[in-house]
């Protein structure tokens, strides 16, 4: 029951606002909910008190949760807290725990590396056939017996159809591990998180699609961060300009602003000696000018790496 307390305490070191204290709350308590349930400790003093308490704070026996916001309103902050009360908690009561227990992917290789997990295609084998969809698999470094909780970054870009495949997988991994096939998802918590209003799945349905996606409609909580834009607090102005954009309500002055910043005679990228150490960012209209830079860059790079070399020798 003390440890149920910590919630809070935890909550405050990260200095979570309303909204990411609501789903730091849900999924920590469901997180610990499974291990009280899974390891029979209702007979252990406080048990009760415990499992009320979780309850309280919305613990679910299995939490399907989509947690939405525009970029910078702290979705990966909540995650990130949220792994490390689920990690205190597991060593309060002497359990082991590792990348198994809180799985932590994303829809695309990029999205997977920036918030050090993997894609949840690798993790749920969504490229293998179902037959050879095995915990025992090639390459497989989950242990399935400690899988607990999965987070599913850039959920708008994940298709409709691999999202079907993912219940379906997961349900026949877990039934390796648990003897049971009836519950969604193998019967594991899974978090939802990203923006619909971002990139949708390239040349496929996206998973919001209601009628044609009835394991939508087993989501039993949502929650929209809505706080503070911790991404642009150093420039807000540009960050309401961008959650404008997203919304497609940019105003004249909008687009008389995005005008002004568009490279010709009268603007050129600020040159090294300007920038004095700070990096710029700039948008390309087309993929074939991007990589143009980007080889520039590096052409850059090496000619200095060369010079230097040379010196030294």
């Amino acid at each position: 029951s003390k440890i149920v307390d910590r919630i809070d305490a935890y909550a405050k070191i990260a200095k979570l606002d309303v909204y990411q204290k609501a789903a730091f709350d849900i999924i920590c308590s469901s997180f610990m909910l499974t291990y009280l349930e899974k390891d029979k400790l209702n007979s252990q003093e406080g048990y009760n008190e415990a499992r009320e308490k979780l309850i309280g704070r919305g613990a679910e026996k299995q939490l399907l949760l989509f947690l939405s916001g525009a970029g910078g309103c702290g979705k990966s902050h909540v995650i990130n807290a949220a792994q490390g009360m689920c990690q205190h908690f597991c060593r309060c009561i002497n359990k082991g725990f590792d990348s198994s227990a809180f799985l932590v992917t994303a829809s695309t290789n990029s999205a997977a590396t920036l918030i050090g997990g993997s894609t949840i295609h690798s993790v749920a084998q969504l490229r293998s056939k179902f037959s050879n969809v095995s915990i025992n698999g090639k390459d497989i470094k989950i242990t399935w017996i400690n899988a607990n909780l999965i987070i599913i970054d850039e959920i708008s870009m994940l298709s409709l159809k691999d999202f079907i495949k993912l219940d379906k997988h997961l349900r026949k991994l877990m039934r390796e591990v648990t003897r049971d096939e009836s519950r969604p998802f193998g019967g594991l918590h899974i978090i939802l998180c990203g923006d619909f209003f971002q990139l949708n799945p390239v040349m496929a349905i996206p998973i919001y699609t209601r009628n044609e996606n009835v394991l939508w409609n087993l989501i039993n909580h949502v929650i929209f961060l809505k706080g503070y834009n911790h991404r642009f607090e150093n420039d807000p102005d540009w960050g309401q300009l961008l959650d404008r954009m997203r919304l497609g309500l940019l105003t004249d002055a909008d687009y008389d602003f995005l005008d002004s910043r568009v490279l010709s005679d009268t603007l050129k990228l600020p040159d090294e000696e300007v920038l004095n150490g700070e990096s710029v960012s700039y948008a390309c209209p087309t993929n074939a000018l991007r990589n143009c830079i980007t080889e520039n860059n590096f052409f850059n790079m090496w000619s200095c790496i060369v010079v230097l070399h040379y010196c030294i020798a």
